[in-house]
């Protein structure tokens, strides 16, 4: 992608660069965080929140050596662009937790948005992925690899990473419900976000472990 090819040095005055350092600092924040939260039995997330600091664990002890600084959009997927008639990206949208970093964290939560057909899917809504036409997510990784010449060999690294901060994210929203911050809410929504963040959960710790294997 063209956005990969930008000189990081020409704006890095103003984006935070997010080392391999900041991403352990990242981790440890949300983990401290979440384990509050499950201490204190706030948000009815305790069973899930021991799944993620155990994945959090893992993430923090196998940090990859990065590959390069690049402009990280930081929740790069699908319904985040515009797409031309032709099919091709003509904008991406939502810019506002960019950073500089590795280009494989873009990737990889890409590839955890990415719904294959016979794949599981992340959010409740249909995913058009899933869809005749569209690629499969491994021949979309190969597609990268080749255009970009980029090593993907640790991108189950930051896959598992997408899940963690997706599942993480979701944890909050369902917080935020189940605690009554939204006001007054059908149940069936609340166990909605609930389930969500069941299934998420598993994800999430599968891909740990093939984060393990690779």
């Amino acid at each position: 992608m063209v956005i990969r090819e930008v000189n990081p040095e020409v704006i890095s005055e103003a984006i935070p660069e997010v080392t391999s350092e900041g991403t352990l600092s990242l981790i440890g924040q949300t983990a401290s965080a979440l384990s509050r939260d499950a201490g204190a039995g706030a948000c009815q997330t305790a069973d899930a929140a021991d799944a993620l600091l155990a994945h959090a664990a893992a993430l923090a002890a196998s940090v990859p050596d990065q590959i390069g600084a690049t402009i990280v959009h930081g929740d790069y997927r699908l319904d985040n662009c515009m797409l031309g008639a032709d099919g091709s990206v003509v904008a991406v949208l939502d810019w506002e937790i960019c950073t500089l970093g590795d280009p494989l964290a873009d990737l990889g939560l890409l590839c955890v948005y990415w719904t294959d057909p016979d794949g599981p899917a992340v959010l409740p809504q249909a995913s058009p992925t899933a869809l005749d036409g569209f690629p499969r997510a491994a021949d979309l990784v190969a597609r990268y690899a080749e255009v970009s010449g980029r090593d993907v060999s640790q991108l189950g690294y930051y896959v598992a990473f997408g899940y963690w901060k997706l599942t993480c994210i979701i944890a909050g929203v369902y917080a935020r419900y189940a605690g009554g911050a939204m006001g007054s809410v059908p149940e069936e929504q609340v166990a909605g976000f609930r389930s969500m963040l069941d299934a998420l959960a598993e994800m999430s710790s599968a891909a740990a472990d093939e984060m393990g294997r690779t």
